[in-house]
């Protein structure tokens, strides 16, 4: 049977209407869960800005000299777009959506670490490919940035506009309400992310979602055959995104059954006299820093086991390079303060104060690190969360 507008607009319908109810959104259960999400999620905010960049490309013109776009409704539409995403007024300030999601991560302790790396991989002239590979995204994060920035590179203006409707703006407004009515979190708990899911589902559902479906008839003229790659371009970004949610709705559950985010609160409500501890400085560490183990099963070649330590920064003390290991990683800030830092020159990105948590999966860069007063750090390593520890 031949493919037809009305049965792609059909499946696109049916489509749609799968992925606003994906399993993704009755999985967040706790704010571990959250963080997790965020830090999968915050990889295809920042890839939506190439699809807006690349349509305002097209549409306006950003060369100098500059001439008169040709079709000045699309210029204006796309411009709205770029105004709102870019430097939308938020509790923030004026900033762009991308770093209001920043914000709404660390409120919550979610790490900011690999998505920042990644930016400043791309900024020092790497690929998108290479740079998730070597900050150690996962799988499915690769793909699903990679096909976004194969068509923001490579695709028809129209397939563009395709991807950037069906595959964000149409479908982002239900796929947050499914979200909020479905997550296991108490949304006074997170006021900016609260604030971004929000916005979206006013500014999609009522300005922006509108402006992009203005633009495929601005952009087709009602020409049948650029309208049928419209609709292939918005299954497929439809596509990716499914198998993006399906990626991190396994990856949410393997960690539940595996207890990946068991944490024993009672273990940092402890109070240690740290001045007692034998505190030593391995060879490997910079000048400044000491650890004490609590404990070390820690296996590497068998891949099970546990380790528990407690590390100190003097006061000014900083290492040098980027850290990743092959087990997973959870620290407390207990007192003082951390700043990281930008691995080429060293730069302050981010500081963090006492109580500050991170949770680190195996394979996630971290660090340069430094401490302007100094600090001490509770770290958990562990292949397993249920092994190697004590009953």
């Amino acid at each position: 049977m031949a493919i037809t507008i009305k049965s792609m607009t059909q499946s696109i319908k049916q489509k749609h209407a799968e992925l606003t109810n994906h399993r993704i959104f009755g999985a967040v259960n706790s704010i571990a869960d959250l963080r997790l999400f965020m830090e999968w999620h915050v990889f295809a905010v920042w890839d939506f800005m190439s699809l807006v960049k690349r349509l305002q490309c097209n549409l306006t013109n950003v060369s100098v000299p500059w001439t008169p776009p040709a079709n000045s409704n699309a210029a204006r539409l796309i411009n709205e777009i770029v105004l709102g995403e870019e430097s939308d007024e938020t509790p923030k300030g004026k900033i762009s959506h991308f770093d209001l999601y920043l914000h709404a991560m660390e409120e919550i302790g979610a790490s900011t670490e690999q998505i920042r790396s990644f930016i400043t991989l791309i900024q020092n002239g790497n690929s998108v490919e290479s740079s998730l590979i070597s900050v150690g995204a996962a799988n499915p994060i690769q793909r699903f940035v990679n096909s976004t920035i194969e068509i923001s590179k490579y695709g028809k203006p129209h397939q563009v506009v395709g991807n950037f409707f069906y595959g964000r703006e149409n479908v982002i407004p239900d796929m947050f309400r499914s979200l909020l009515q479905n997550w296991n979190i108490e949304p006074t708990t997170v006021p900016t992310l609260l604030f971004y899911l929000e916005r979206h589902i006013e500014v999609d559902s009522n300005d922006h979602g509108p402006a992009a479906e203005s633009l495929i008839r601005e952009i087709t003229n009602d020409d049948h055959a650029l309208i049928q790659e419209v609709l292939e371009a918005g299954l497929n970004a439809i596509d990716e995104r499914n198998r993006f949610w399906d990626g991190l709705e396994n990856q949410i559950t393997k960690d539940l059954k595996s207890g990946y985010y068991c944490v024993k609160k009672e273990a940092m409500e402890k109070t240690f006299n740290t001045e007692s501890f034998p505190w030593k400085q391995p060879t490997d560490f910079d000048d400044g820093i000491e650890q004490f183990i609590v404990e070390d099963t820690l296996n590497q070649t068998e891949k099970n086991g546990i380790r528990t330590r407690f590390v100190r920064f003097a006061p000014g003390a900083r290492t040098k390079v980027p850290f990743v290991h092959d087990y997973h990683e959870e620290v407390f800030l207990v007192e003082g303060d951390q700043s990281l830092l930008d691995k080429e020159s060293l730069s302050l990105l981010d500081t963090y104060s006492k109580g500050a948590y991170f949770v680190r999966p195996a394979g996630t860069y971290h660090g340069p690190f430094s401490s302007n007063e100094g600090c001490l750090l509770m770290e958990v390593h562990y292949y397993s969360a249920l092994e190697g520890r004590s009953s």
